[in-house]
């Protein structure tokens, strides 16, 4: 009964270890294959950032249109 408390002990305190282990490497990890995976399609963040706000702009203002101002018209009838 004892041998088997042990294991269950260590069982719970190797899963607690890893957890704080995975907090700690898991955000490091994804980070280097994000900028790994970045860097094989050829995609740079502040590059893509950048061309996408100037074509936003650009976009913006040329599809406006030109500007019509319309005057309403009063009707006096009394239909």
């Amino acid at each position: 009964m004892i041998a088997f408390l042990k294991f269950i002990l260590f069982f719970i305190l190797i899963l607690y270890a890893l957890k704080f282990l995975m907090r700690l490497l898991l955000p490091l990890l994804l980070k280097t294959l994000m900028k790994k995976m970045q860097k094989n399609q050829g995609f740079s963040t502040t590059a893509t950032n950048k061309e996408n706000e100037k074509m936003n702009t650009k976009s913006t203002f040329k599809n406006k249109g030109e500007y019509i101002d319309f005057e309403e018209i009063k009707n006096d009838d009394k239909d």
